[in-house]
């Protein structure tokens, strides 16, 4: 097994909710949004750091 950060990614289509909601909720749950993406459709994120 190699040693690293864990990775996960997930495509979800037809958010029923605004992309500013998404991007609170995502904050809420400890994630930060990457820089906007050439593609506007293309919401990406991280998860933050444990300190």
């Amino acid at each position: 097994m190699a040693d690293g950060p864990h990775r996960q990614s997930g495509t979800f289509w037809m958010w029923p909710a605004t992309r500013v909601d998404i991007l609170a909720d995502l904050r809420r749950h400890g994630f930060d949004a990457l820089p906007p993406h050439h593609d506007s459709a293309v919401l990406a994120a991280v998860k933050r750091q444990r300190d």
